[in-house]
């Protein structure tokens, strides 16, 4: 059980392997992901439609919705047994801000909604199926890369919060703000390589059920990411335009 750095599944104990009969599947990972994502998309719709009417009631959402997204990610993230109501809760919340995000989009460019959409399935399909093909592995090599560069976007996200002459270069500058939407789109992309490795190791491992919530989570973590900076890249292309 050296496979893997990653918190969550470090805490896949002798236990939850012994019983193969309740072992975790691709399938019962797919069937997950697709219960959370249609949780997100339930939730966004009606986001956008309480927005649409209602703009006052934006910031409200965006604040209840972000602190109850932050909370339930945490709790189902280190206490995988309580995975299955948290993500699903997590999901929620983020549904709702991703419908905020989105209806925000749409005075910028009408159907920049349906693009980010479109581009965050083709991403997905095209790691799917270069990790699926061997092209691209999740070595040890690329983890601490990946791992490392988290680090290093926590830490300039916080420096640009902190200095706002940082936070004005790429408001100024058209090309290094659409060097850092690609990138962190490209960071997103990659991320869901680690993610479908994690998959392949809960199902090889025989690990219980129950983590097939937390990969799953993993998963949506990575696709509301990509979604999210799709929308900032479109965004910054459609203000150029104008």
């Amino acid at each position: 059980m050296q496979r893997t750095k990653n918190p969550i599944l470090n805490q896949v104990s002798n236990a939850d392997v012994m019983d193969r009969s309740n072992s975790a599947s691709y399938l019962g990972i797919s069937i997950k992901t697709g219960i959370l994502l249609l949780t997100t998309i339930i939730s966004g719709l009606f986001a956008w439609f309480l927005i649409s009417t209602k703009p006052e009631s934006a910031v409200t959402i965006l604040s209840v919705s972000g602190i109850t997204a932050l909370i339930s990610v945490l709790l189902a993230s280190f206490i995988p047994r309580m995975a299955m109501p948290f993500s699903i809760l997590y999901t929620l919340a983020e549904g709702f801000i991703l419908g905020a995000i989105t209806v925000v989009a749409e005075l910028f460019a009408p159907g920049i909604g349906i693009t980010a959409v479109i581009i965050t399935v083709v991403i997905f399909g095209v790691m799917l199926a270069l990790y699926s093909s061997r092209t691209i592995r999740a070595t040890s090599k690329f983890r601490k890369f990946m791992f490392s560069t988290i680090i290093a976007i926590l830490i300039f996200s916080i420096l640009g919060a902190l200095i706002p002459q940082i936070s004005a270069l790429f408001a100024n500058n058209f090309g290094l703000a659409i060097g850092l939407s690609a990138f962190l789109i490209i960071y997103g992309a990659f991320m869901l390589i680690l993610n479908f490795d994690q998959a392949e190791y809960i199902v090889d491992a025989g690990a219980d059920k129950m983590y097939e919530w937390s990969v799953s989570l993993g998963l949506m973590i990575t696709i509301f990411w990509i979604y999210i900076e799709v929308i900032r890249l479109l965004i910054i292309l459609a203000a150029n335009r104008d």
